[in-house]
Order: C-alpha cells, then sequence, then structure tokens
C-alpha cells in the first residue's frame, strides 16, 4: 500500500518551513531513509510517527480540513496492521483514546521483547536479580503472614477485648529478667 498523499503533504509542509530531511528527521527522531519512504510513499508510517513529524514541522494532524486524510490513514493502518483490507468506510469515530490504547500495546510489546533479550544476553546478572526478586517477595510475604497471625490472636472469643495476656518475669540475685 502506498501513502502518496500524506507523502506529499509532509514534504510540502517540510519544504515551506525551510526544513532539509535530515533536519526533520533529527527533530521526530526517525532515521533519514524512514522520512524518504514515506515522502516517496512507498512505506505507510506508524500513527505516532506521524504525530512526531507533524509537529516537529508545527502542524496539527489532521487538520479540519484533512478529516478524510485522517480515516484513510487509520484505515489503511489497520488494514496493514491485521493484513486484510477494509473496503468499507469505518462507522466509529476515531478517537485519540484509541489510538493511545494502541501505541501503549505496542510500546509494551516492545519493552517485553527488550526485557528478554537482556535475559537471554546477561544470564548470570539477570539470575541473580530474579532470585534476589523473588527471596524478597517471598521474606515480605512471610512477615505479612506473621502479623497477620498475631492480629488474629483469640480473635474467635465473643469478648475478645476482655482478654489480657498476663507475663511473668523472674528475678534473680534482684535482676528482672
Amino acid at each position: 500500500m502506498e501513502q502518496p498523499h500524506l507523502g506529499k503533504r509532509i514534504s510540502k509542509l517540510r519544504k515551506d518551513k525551510c526544513f532539509t530531511q535530515q533536519e526533520l528527521a533529527e527533530q521526530c527522531k526517525v532515521s533519514v531513509r524512514t522520512l524518504q519512504r514515506i515522502e516517496n510513499g512507498v512505506v505507510i508510517p506508524r500513527a505516532y510517527t506521524v504525530r512526531a513529524i507533524f509537529a516537529a514541522l508545527g502542524c496539527d494532524f489532521p487538520e479540519k480540513d484533512d478529516l478524510l486524510m485522517k480515516i484513510n490513514f487509520e484505515r489503511e493502518n489497520n488494514a496493514l496492521a491485521n493484513n486484510t483490507v477494509n473496503l468499507k468506510p469505518t462507522k466509529r469515530p476515531l478517537t485519540i483514546n484509541n489510538n493511545r490504547i494502541a501505541e501503549y500495546m505496542n510500546i509494551s510489546f516492545y519493552h517485553i521483547k527488550i526485557f528478554l533479550r537482556n535475559l537471554q544476553r546477561d544470564k548470570f546478572y539477570s539470575a541473580i536479580n530474579i532470585g534476589g526478586l523473588a527471596i524478597g517477595m517471598t521474606v515480605s510475604v512471610l512477615i505479612l503472614a506473621l502479623i497477620y497471625h498475631e492480629w488474629s490472636f483469640d480473635r474467635f472469643h465473643a469478648k475478645e477485648k476482655q482478654i489480657y495476656v498476663a507475663y511473668t518475669r523472674p528475678v534473680w540475685d534482684g535482676v528482672i529478667q
């Protein structure tokens, strides 16, 4: 799938602001090659990439007159993600929350992937960290169980508030033990 309208729009806005592709790529934190491919319509960029580009260019995405472009952009992104082609118009309105959920899920999967790679690369260090975490959690659960046991002592009596514990201390050679 191609995105010629989006690429042309980004290219026109970039030239109007007198930015080179290198300068815009640095501000958006994308590679120059990715920006070239977006402007040429070769790739369909992710929604957060487009937002970063438009933010660097000082434009809102979409502007009021480009709502149709946004709907087509989102539809094509969804079709690409699902490997399907959606020929019917979208009936539900596109909201910011739906896009944020998708972005957070992408970010979460990215972090899980990085975690698993680090786990494979630094096995000994990871084993120490995971072992320490397991021991700490186990000790915490045991302490909580002990506190719960102490607080629940003699709670089954009807007059539990009137129960007292008497302690005796032995005295040896005039010293209380």
